[in-house]
């Protein structure tokens, strides 16, 4: 599996197929 598309500030996890989610961090994970 790849690495889920991140974004400044921001990072979208994929749970599971046709399922996802956005979450804000103000940290570098």
């Amino acid at each position: 599996n790849s690495d889920p598309p991140k974004n400044p500030g921001s990072y979208t996890i994929y749970y599971s197929p046709g399922d996802h989610s956005t979450f804000n961090i103000n940290q570098d994970v």
